[in-house]
């Protein structure tokens, strides 16, 4: 055995993978933070390099599922999708908020200046009354065909990422069934 994860799947919908000589990929049905969400589409991809299993991308296939899978990992596996200049911050408020749950603001808006960043809003207020305190605002890098990184955060919208992307936000697959929520 060279991995031994466990992770929680919907069967509802199914575990679709493939298996190569020196790599596997696995899809399927996870839970969001977002319950009005509920479910997304996780995506395990497995090379092996010098004996051990090694998680490489795709990791996720949109913005909000990469918001959603780097809030909810650990530290030492998401520091590897987060940009080496990203403030101190950053890895500050992972440690603080790990496994937070909340839910998507509205659109994920694209940032038409700088063509690779997108910007997925969560309000974590989770229903309480001060919810503008709440909400934090990720910056993220995507790079063809599913290569993300997470490049900051903070409490403030970026007022350069004003242009509603829909599509960022529809489920995707990597294999030829398409998704139905």
């Amino acid at each position: 055995m060279l991995l031994d994860e466990n992770q929680i799947a919907f069967l509802a919908d199914p575990i679709q993978g493939s298996v190569g000589a020196d790599d596997a990929l696995i899809e399927f049905s996870a839970r969001s933070i977002d319950t009005d969400v509920l479910i997304r589409q996780e995506v395990r991809d497995y090379a092996l390099h010098h004996g051990q299993m090694e998680r490489v991308d795709p990791i996720v296939l949109g913005p909000r599922d990469f918001a959603d899978e780097w809030i909810t990992k650990p530290w030492a596996e998401c520091s590897r999708w987060t940009d080496p200049r990203a403030r101190p911050e950053v890895e500050q408020w992972h440690q603080r908020n790990q496994w937070a749950s909340g839910e998507f603001i509205d659109t994920t808006l694209h940032c038409p200046q700088r063509p690779d960043l997108w910007q997925v809003g969560i309000d974590f207020s989770n229903g309480e009354a001060d919810s503008d305190e709440a909400s934090e605002y990720f910056l993220i890098r995507w790079r063809p065909p599913y290569h993300f990184t997470m490049v900051d955060v903070s409490r403030y919208p970026w007022p350069d990422c004003s242009e509603e992307d829909k599509e960022a936000d529809e489920p995707r697959t990597l294999f030829l069934q398409s998704w139905h929520y």
